[in-house]
């Protein structure tokens, strides 16, 4: 939802086919515009977070206004790498949508998930707003472990 002005011309080449970025290697105009972002959160932010944080849901951490590049995201589980925006009506006109796209495709190539919702929708349906959120979530979590070989065998403990 909040971005910097401008967009990226294209994707910083990156080794691995995945960027990970240190949370603090942040310049100070990144790290400042995501506190005024914070502090001038929508209703929709607020109430979203008031899900999210605290690690309330699922166990997940989640941070508001997080730097990811030259973007800003609403929220950011750094554990699973998931991204999520929440949307105002102006997401809805043709040139904020496909800003919208070329970020989400951006963020993507950078090996984080996003995940979108609009702002009426947590307001109308919290919970199943943060159920869609665990559920995707918990979804890359466990493809994240069988990439990595730790799903458990279901012979474990036979024998």
């Amino acid at each position: 939802m909040a971005a910097h002005e401008g967009d990226p011309p294209s994707v910083p080449p990156f080794q691995g086919g995945k960027e990970r970025a240190s949370r603090f290697s942040r310049t100070r105009a990144q790290t400042g515009l995501a506190q005024k972002l914070r502090r001038k959160a929508t209703w929709a932010e607020r109430l979203l977070w008031s899900r999210l944080s605290r690690a309330q849901l699922g166990g997940f951490k989640f941070r508001r206004q997080h730097p990811i590049g030259s973007y800003v995201v609403d929220f950011y589980c750094p554990e699973v790498r998931l991204a999520v925006e929440l949307d105002g009506d102006q997401h809805g006109t043709d040139g904020v949508a496909v800003k919208d796209a070329r970020r989400t495709a951006i963020l993507e190539a950078r090996g984080v998930d996003v995940i979108r919702f609009w702002n009426h929708e947590a307001k109308d349906n919290l919970n199943g707003v943060a159920d869609a959120i665990l559920v995707r979530a918990q979804e890359l979590k466990a493809e994240a472990a069988a990439r990595r070989g730790d799903v458990p065998s279901p012979w474990k403990g036979e024998g």
